[in-house]
């Protein structure tokens, strides 16, 4: 049987449930920055994500010429990320998510672009931002 997560965004207008093996990867990319006011706190799910209810209040930004965020209409919470590539392919927020406590931090990208005035204390790796296109995006930065 398949792990379950159930999420939602704040206001509760977009339900969400995380499938299989949950990992999370924290983005310290400007972009991410600036549309989570700190790091992006992703949690990536083996068997993915699905939208259970309230597909039609979520809306999406075309971020970048490959990715795309998407978030709540009403409550303006962020709820996704996604390549133009994989569009079925959802990256989650943890913060949305019924996570566990232990749930274990596995990468970190744009290391190279993370501010001084924070860190994190995981042995996770640490991708700088050519190393995370290079990996994701096929090089394209």
């Amino acid at each position: 049987m398949t792990t379950t997560y159930d999420g939602q965004c704040l206001c509760g207008a977009v339900q969400l449930e995380g499938r299989g093996t949950v990992e999370i990867a924290i983005c310290h990319c400007q972009m991410c920055r600036r549309w989570h006011g700190g790091p992006s706190i992703a949690a990536n799910f083996s068997d993915g994500i699905s939208i259970k209810s309230g597909d039609t209040s979520i809306g999406w930004y075309d971020s970048s010429e490959w990715a795309e965020r998407g978030f709540c209409k009403t409550c303006g919470s962020t709820l996704f990320y996604r390549l133009k590539s994989a569009p079925d392919q959802l990256g989650g927020e943890a913060g949305n998510f019924d996570l566990p406590d232990d749930t274990p931090v596995t990468e970190h990208y744009f290391i190279d672009e993370k501010p001084g005035f924070y860190d994190f204390t995981d042995k996770a790796p640490r991708l700088t931002a050519q190393e995370t296109f290079d990996k994701y995006a096929g090089g394209e930065s």
